[in-house]
């Protein structure tokens, strides 16, 4: 697969199924086997990123702080896990007898994940075929094929308890499952066993929301008399931010005396400017 833009260092997340399946055959001998696969390929590159969540005024000192509530998701966990599923099956009643056996397949397992506190439980079920040559007294072989998961006969189901520390119920899971090994041993006419090997690549993820800060402005006090009331009158493009660095003020300040309910302002509102800047825990 050809993927414009990558380079070294990327990690990888695919899925890989069988869409479908075709057999031609012009000759008792032999036949051609076409197939399409389906593939999904995710490529990644983990990225440290330092933000500022928090600043800390020296003393007497009064900062402004402009925030910007962003979500960020954070990997948690990802690792790398072999299920193992070991079946005994027996043919549906309807089928004849196995002389043989020649192909066996899955298709793509449906997966349910429950998460919890340290682990992380995988469950699924898949649909299983089974190619054999049917056990006769005729001279010309005959062919069968039994389904699991079709009809009234019951899918192939798995379930495994995996542990991953630092997990807890909540976060999100993304499951990549593909299968490792797939092998069918035969223990009679009517009775075969099955191995399955499935690779799974597990992600954990949880969304956080931080208040981080974008901007910051330290107070000074300024010298001299100050106006005992000063108003002014919001103008287009005015932001708190805007209007309490032009009055060397705190927006925290400007909210208290007006009793504002939110942080936007609206044209034409008219708004008394402190005297003093004010923060949670000092006033100048």
């Amino acid at each position: 697969m050809d993927v414009p833009h990558t380079s070294n260092g990327l990690s990888i997340n695919h899925e890989i199924w069988i869409e479908g399946v075709q057999i031609y055959s012009s000759h008792p001998e032999n036949c051609r086997l076409q197939a399409t696969i389906g593939a999904k390929v995710e490529l990644f590159r983990a990225k440290p990123v330092k933000a500022v969540v928090e600043v800390s005024p020296g003393k007497d000192e009064i900062v402004d702080v402009l925030r910007e509530i962003s979500e960020l998701i954070e990997v948690v966990e990802e690792s790398e896990r072999v299920i193992a599923v070991e079946k005994t099956l027996s043919l549906p009643s309807e089928m004849k007898n196995i002389r043989r056996v020649l192909l066996a397949s899955i298709t793509e397992p449906k997966l349910n994940c429950q998460l919890e506190d340290g682990q992380i439980f995988i469950a699924g079920e898949t649909q299983f075929a089974l190619v054999y040559q049917v056990d006769t007294d005729e001279e010309a072989p005959l062919l069968a094929t039994a389904f699991w998961g079709q009809g009234e006969i019951e899918p192939i189901t798995f379930g495994d308890y995996l542990e991953m520390p630092g997990v807890e119920e909540g976060m999100k899971a993304r499951v990549y499952l593909n299968t490792n090994h797939l092998k069918v041993e035969q223990i009679d006419e009517r009775t075969i066993k099955l191995f399955l090997d499935l690779k799974t690549r597990i992600k954990i993820t949880q969304t956080k929301t931080l208040a981080l800060v974008t901007d910051s402005a330290l107070i000074s006090p300024l010298d001299g008399p100050k106006p005992s009331m000063l108003f002014y009158l919001v103008q287009p493009g005015d932001t708190l931010w805007k209007i309490a660095r032009r009055y060397n003020t705190t927006m925290e300040s400007i909210t208290q005396e007006n009793q504002l309910t939110a942080e936007s302002v609206v044209v034409g509102e008219k708004l008394l400017i402190p005297k003093k800047p004010w923060s949670p825990n000092k006033l100048i």
